[in-house]
């Protein structure tokens, strides 16, 4: 199921008769984050995207704080500990071309008689880990705020939405225009764990001196997907049909026996397809971690 945007709602979004989804569960919550009312603590979506604190308290705090622990699969990693949660509000252009793309691909999906998967929302939409280089403080020392650096990927996304670019120029893991295995697209893991072996480019140290990292949750619209177990960096997606012979959106790599997969990843080669919706700060050092991080709890 796919939340609410409204940052302190944890319902699921509102579907008419028709199947037409919204980004928000009722109307309240449509006008509580679009119209500010001189009210500075009300959301809205503004040109560039920003992120807002969410509190350890707060139930949607502990519903990603769980889908990311619940995920970390690799055994031979220390548990991690969540420090720091953001809520990204994407820019105003980001939403309407997102839903659009879902629509189209929905429409597609139910023309064709493929079924969505597993938990899979509209659009075969599902939850999926990515992580980019950080070069700012965000998440850490109190900072909730995205730069403006360039070589900083994290708050281009943040602020701008994914990229994918013929030639990169920036340092990135897991997309950004990268060629990993399947062709140039964006590159999405259902486990956390996995993400975590592509997310050295965002450790840093936090007040504690403990080495922090982060993700990005998106919700990833993979549409038809096409599954493989094989390297193919030349793959155009554009090309590939399934079985049935339909066009398909996205790769998935299935684990099992000659896979080039021990845990399934995922790409989409267009920006839309992807919403930006969590930041997670996370640590392994989890000896040092203190309830008492006044130094480095933005809450």
């Amino acid at each position: 199921n796919i939340s609410c945007l409204n940052p302190k709602c944890n319902k699921t979004i509102y579907m008419n008769k028709n199947n037409k989804t919204f980004d928000y569960c009722s109307t309240n919550c449509h006008n509580i984050c679009t119209y500010n009312n001189n009210n500075s603590n009300l959301l809205i979506n503004k040109k560039e995207g920003y992120v807002v604190i969410v509190k350890h308290n707060d139930p949607e705090y502990k519903r990603v704080e769980k889908l990311f622990l619940d995920t970390w699969k690799h055994k031979n990693l220390p548990p991690p500990v969540v420090l720091n949660l953001l809520r990204i509000i994407p820019s105003k252009s980001t939403i309407p071309k997102h839903n659009k793309y879902k629509k189209e691909i929905d429409s597609k999906l139910k023309a064709s008689g493929i079924p969505i998967f597993g938990t899979g929302g509209p659009g075969n939409t599902h939850p999926k880990f990515y992580s980019a280089n950080i070069n700012c403080n965000i998440g850490i020392f109190g900072k909730s705020t995205a730069c403006s650096k360039p070589d900083c990927n994290t708050c281009l996304i943040i602020k701008r939405n994914f990229i994918i670019k013929s030639v990169n120029p920036f340092s990135s893991f897991l997309g950004l225009g990268d060629t990993k295995k399947w062709g140039r697209g964006l590159y999405f893991s259902e486990n956390s764990s996995t993400c975590h072996y592509y997310s050295k480019k965002s450790e840093r140290l936090d007040g504690y001196s403990r080495k922090t990292r982060t993700m990005i949750l998106t919700d990833v619209v993979l549409g038809n997907t096409f599954r493989i177990k094989k390297d193919n960096k030349n793959l155009q997606i554009k090309k590939i049909k399934d079985a049935n012979n339909n066009f398909c959106n996205s790769v998935t790599g299935d684990v099992g026996k000659n896979s080039v997969c021990r845990y399934s990843e995922s790409v989409v080669y267009t920006p839309p397809a992807a919403l930006p919706k969590f930041l997670i700060i996370y640590t392994l050092n989890v000896n040092n971690v203190s309830n008492n991080n006044n130094n480095n709890n933005i809450n």
